[in-house]
């Protein structure tokens, strides 16, 4: 987490959007990181749409969303 905002820092824009484009990002690559474990293993043990859905969606909410954001509420903006 740490790496992209320190990359979305160096980025000439208003807090407002960086923030905004950090939790973007954050729910898009978690969501892409469950995809990928899903092929990896998913597709072996359990198969099927709806497991393909839950691996994408627990990892996008979880550590995407509410990561990103506690991440967010405890970083210091200067």
């Amino acid at each position: 987490m740490r790496t992209i905002w320190n990359n979305l820092n160096k980025i000439n824009m208003r807090i407002h959007t960086k923030n905004t484009l950090f939790l973007t990002l954050m729910v898009t690559l978690s969501g892409i990181a469950g995809a990928l474990i899903w092929m990896m293993l998913g597709r072996h043990f359990c198969m099927g749409l709806l497991w393909c859905l839950c691996y994408i969606g627990y990892p996008a909410v979880f550590i995407g969303l509410i990561g990103g954001t506690l991440f967010l509420y405890k970083h210091e903006f200067v």
